[in-house]
């Protein structure tokens, strides 16, 4: 629970510095402030219903492990990642998953 919560703060923080507010475009917007919605994948996404196309259009992706976080942010552009532990066994050798 502690990584899931560190990684949500990561998202909240790294999207808001690259949003600016509506009302002054030299203040940053509060990592608190900012709508989450689910796509149709269940894929979290930023709620832009409000707003008012000042802002690039982020698009996000997340994974965490129990030793690791990551977040990846491109404007305009789908991104995913996904991080595994290092310490993680596979039923098969690393090459028979590959295929």
């Amino acid at each position: 629970k502690k990584n899931a919560l560190l990684a949500r703060t990561l998202v909240r923080t790294t999207i808001a510095r690259y949003q600016t507010n509506s009302n002054n475009s030299n203040t940053l917007v509060d990592p608190r402030s900012l709508k989450f919605n689910k796509n149709s994948h269940g894929k979290p996404e930023l709620d832009l219903e409000n707003d008012d196309d000042s802002n690039p259009k982020l698009q996000f992706n997340i994974s965490h492990t129990d030793s690791l976080i990551a977040c990846g942010v491109t404007v305009n552009a789908p991104v995913g990642i996904d991080v595994e532990d290092k310490t993680r066994k596979t039923k098969r050798d690393v090459l028979a998953l590959a295929k």
